[in-house]
Order: C-alpha cells, then sequence, then structure tokens
C-alpha cells in the first residue's frame, strides 16, 4: 500500500519522484516499466531521456513523424494528453491535465520550462470561411514554442 500511495502522488507531483527516485528502490524501475510500455503503444515513437518522469496514468500518442521526445530530467504529470510532435527539452515539466496537440509542425518547450496544471495548446488553426462547416475545412500548422 506504501509503494501505491506513492506512485499515485508522484503522477500528480512529479517533483516528488524527481527528488525520490534515489531514496525509494522501486521508483526507477517503475518509471522504466511505465516509460517502456509508453515507447510499445507507440511503436517506439516515444524516446525518453535519462531520468525523466511520465505518470501511468497520462497518454502519449505518437506516430511516425509525430514522435515524442521526453529530455533528460523532464516530467509528464498525471491525465495530460500529448499528441505529437513534441518535444521536451532537459528538465522540462508538463503539470497535471495539459492537453498538447503538435499539429504538423510541433511544439517545443525549452529546457527548465514549467508549464502549469490545465493548459492546452494546439499547434494547428483550422480554416474560417463562414460558408463551410469548421472540420470540413483545411488547417494550417506552424507550430509552438516555448521557453
Amino acid at each position: 500500500r506504501f509503494v501505491a500511495e506513492h506512485q499515485r502522488r508522484m503522477a500528480w507531483s512529479p517533483h516528488l519522484y524527481l527528488k525520490n527516485r534515489f531514496v525509494y528502490p522501486w521508483a526507477a524501475q517503475w518509471q522504466e516499466e511505465v516509460q517502456k510500455e509508453a515507447r510499445e503503444l507507440n511503436s517506439s515513437n516515444v524516446v525518453t531521456g535519462d531520468g525523466c518522469f511520465l505518470a501511468p496514468c497520462a497518454v502519449l500518442v505518437a506516430t511516425p513523424g509525430k514522435g515524442i521526445e521526453l529530455g533528460r530530467g523532464s516530467s509528464v504529470a498525471a491525465e495530460s494528453f500529448l499528441k505529437g510532435p513534441i518535444t521536451l527539452a532537459a528538465h522540462a515539466s508538463v503539470n497535471p491535465r495539459c492537453h498538447f496537440d503538435g499539429g504538423r509542425a510541433g511544439i517545443t518547450i525549452g529546457e527548465g520550462t514549467r508549464i502549469a496544471t490545465g493548459c492546452n495548446f494546439f499547434a494547428f488553426n483550422h480554416g474560417m470561411a463562414p460558408d463551410a462547416q469548421v472540420r470540413a475545412q483545411a488547417t494550417t500548422s506552424e507550430g509552438i514554442t516555448i521557453g
């Protein structure tokens, strides 16, 4: 029960993992398993750097040409949804319940940048012709860079 409770807390507050990963012998193995599953589910289009953290209840969607890279010491917290292409530089953090869609041009979060809880970033725009449904219009994507 102790381990399960700490895993739940770490999922919502990844700094607890980054601070305690060497204190709790089970923590690094747990993260290796979570990250391995994310890579397998996304056909190896997810790259994870040393010491990064991925909450088990975060969702990553990466496909060829639209991969996701989590830099060294970066973190993605609980209930976040990331659809590539997305790059988190070293020590960047995505707090709980964020939603990122990299469109075609992608999202880049710079080194040490912290993204607040509940942020939504969409790296594309729909057309705005008044005589057509938005979903039927072409999209454009110029990408987003933060930090």
